[in-house]
Order: structure tokens, then sequence, then C-alpha cells
């Protein structure tokens, strides 16, 4: 008999999760070989309050269509706002809101009946160094700072403010991961491997969703949603096709700082090897 297995990949923001969802997971569900559950799969226009993600920051049990699994098949839920930051979600449903660190234990809770009837939970967690993934971060939402003078990575006098963005500590975060679903279920990959090691990358995902690696491979080569226009000095806004220039030295510092203690854990606790962290800007 056939396993009901399911992936929740939790994201993180910034790491190619849009190419993941419609890119590779969409059309392995158009060809019947997994049953994916992501926002605005169907709907375009699916209301932000009505994500899994949202949801849950809003301390809402999740809606029905994220409960309704395809029994004896692989099921995916993506959302990788489930690693938003803090700071980004109290602009849209206040300050009254669920801290993301407690996710992993909430999602445990609400499939408990499932888990104990055989289900099988694996978790897809992609990293990406944070100064690239902020800077990243910060051109997605920079609408707020031209529209709403709201501003994600700095306080009033310019300076780098990181407070609201502990989802960030990936030590941390994967921590409370491993308490709940075992270190042995959760598959923790590198968005610069996409580009640097590629064949590492794509044998980590065939792993979590049983799809050939070279056919991984192959699909994802076929697209790259959420793609932004770039020069030397940034890159550009949609929309209001502002250029957002790259951080200076001294920024990423800032940030680097806040965050490289813990990225070195990442090396003992999760056999990331010290060269590629060093290599790709964690440490």
């Amino acid at each position: 008999m056939n396993k009901t297995r399911l992936v929740i990949h939790v994201g993180y923001p910034k790491t190619g999760s849009s190419t993941l969802q419609f890119g590779l997971f969409k059309h392995l569900h158009d060809i019947n070989h997994l049953q994916l559950k992501t926002w605005r799969q169907d709907t375009p226009d699916e209301p932000l309050s009505d994500r899994l993600s949202s949801l849950l920051f809003q301390k809402k049990k999740i809606s029905e269509k994220y409960k309704e699994l395809e029994y004896g098949k692989l099921n995916i839920i993506s959302d990788e706002s489930l690693t938003a930051p803090l700071r980004l979600r109290r602009i849209n449903f206040g300050d009254n809101i669920e801290d993301p660190i407690n996710f992993p234990a909430t999602l445990s809770n609400e499939y408990s009946d499932e888990i104990a009837q055989g289900l099988d939970i694996k978790i897809l967690v992609v990293l990406r160094n944070q100064v690239d993934l902020l800077y990243s971060q910060y051109v997605e939402e920079y609408n707020l700072v031209l529209y709403k003078s709201i501003d994600l990575l700095h306080n009033s006098d310019g300076e780098i403010d990181l407070t609201g963005m502990g989802i960030y500590d990936y030590a941390n975060y994967l921590g409370s991961l491993r308490r709940t679903f075992g270190k042995e279920n959760i598959v923790v990959c590198l968005f610069e491997d996409w580009k640097h090691d590629p064949e590492k990358f794509f044998s980590q995902i065939s792993s979590v969703i049983s799809f050939e690696s070279h056919e991984v491979a192959n699909i994802l080569s076929k697209t790259h949603e959420n793609k932004k226009d770039r020069n030397e000095k940034g890159y550009i806004t949609k929309g209001s096709s502002v250029q957002v220039e790259y951080f200076s030295t001294e920024k990423k510092s800032l940030i680097m700082s806040r965050f490289k203690g813990s990225n070195a854990m990442l090396e003992s606790e999760w056999n990331i090897s010290f060269e590629k962290l060093n290599a790709y800007g964690y440490v």
C-alpha cells in the first residue's frame, strides 16, 4: 500500500520559491506525480489573508484547503512566507501575531490526527546568505518605502535595523524544525548551490519529491519566475521601475555581524561544509 506523504516547503523567501512552485511543483502536479497546495495556485487574486502562513500569523486554524491530502500519494504544501519576518507581516496583520519560529509546532499539531494514522511529513527548507536575501526582499517590498514610508531594514536615521528579523537566525529556526519533525525528516538546501553546485541542489530536491534529478534540472532550466532587472548599481523594482542600489560594504558587515555566529553552527549541526559557508558569504 502506498504511503501518504506530505512535504512542507517552508521557504525561505527570495530563494527561488516561485520557480520551484510554478516551474517544478506545478508541472508535477499537472502530470499527476504529486498534489500541490500553494497560494494563488488557481486563483491569481486569492487574498493574502487566506494564505496558509497568513492564517498562522493571525493565530487561526488552517483552512480545509490545506488539510485535503490525497491518500496514498505525495502531497506538497509550499509557502515561503512560513519563514517571513515578523516585521513584514506586522504591516499586514498588526502587532498581535504569532512568531513564525512557532509554526513548526503549530503545523505538527494541525496534522496530529493524520500523523497518528501514518502520515509521513518531511520539511524542505532553502537557505540563502542573509545579505543577499535581505537585499532581494528589500527590493521586492520597496513600494512600502515609496508609497507608505515604511522601511523594512532601516530606522528613521537610515541605519540598518534588524528588529523583527529573528526568523533569519537559521540555526535557531532549524532547531525548531528539528525538535518538531526530527532531523532525519528535514532537507536543508542552499540557494547558492542552485548556481554553483547544481548537481547537489537538484539531487536534494529530487530526494524530496521522488523524481529523477536530471528531470528536475531539465524542468527548472526552462523557467525563472519573478526575475528582476538589474544593472551594475542595483536591481530595478517592478511597477515603479526604481533602481535600488546594492548594499554598501558597511551595511553588509552590519547584517552579517548579526547572523554570522548562527550561520557557523550550520557546519556542525547540519553538515554544511565551512568551505561552502565561507564561499557563499554566510560566515
